[in-house]
């Protein structure tokens, strides 16, 4: 009776240890294929049904994305006070290796934390909103910016109240 009560508790101590801790670190999430069916977290819509950049969030201890119609959604989503401990990592649209604006593919993926941002150009993004448009390589951003201006900022520089707030197109 004894070996029982102190291996069930051992068990019990062991599953609760187990429980939390993150089985899907940041370093094992690759970018997700982009598909016709995946959906936008926001707005309920098909993804590849709008313009400009998108963007993938894996939240903490899951092995699918949530997927955003834009870039500026995703970036949006985790600056959310109830969401932004839950973010794993992001992944926005790689725009300067993007096959088109209207179709950036599923290819051309960059981590956020690494993106370099174009704020304030004239293309709009995904549901016609003010984006920030992403690009892996910093020339590339500047030469998208002589063509339909704005400036390049990090992920950092970008302020909370202009992704949540309302839009200045």
């Amino acid at each position: 009776m004894f070996n029982k009560t102190v291996f069930m508790t051992l068990f019990f101590f062991i599953m609760l240890c187990a429980c939390g801790q993150d089985k899907t670190p940041i370093a094992t999430l690759e970018p997700a294929l982009l598909t016709a069916n995946d959906v936008g977290h926001f707005c309920g819509m098909l993804v590849t049904e709008h313009d400009g950049p998108k963007g993938q969030v894996f939240l903490k201890n899951t092995a699918q994305p949530l997927w955003f119609v834009s870039a500026r959604d995703s970036l949006a989503f985790s600056r959310m006070p109830d969401e932004q401990f839950k973010v794993s990592v992001i992944y926005v649209s790689d725009m300067g290796k993007a096959e088109s604006w209207e179709q950036p593919g599923d290819h051309a993926w960059v981590k956020a934390q690494d993106a370099y941002f174009v704020e304030g150009s004239k293309r709009p993004g995904g549901m016609g909103m003010a984006e920030w448009v992403p690009f892996s390589e910093k020339i590339k951003a500047e030469q998208f910016i002589s063509e339909y201006g704005g400036k390049i900022v990090r992920i950092d520089a970008i302020e909370t109240d202009a992704l949540l707030g309302e839009d200045k197109t």
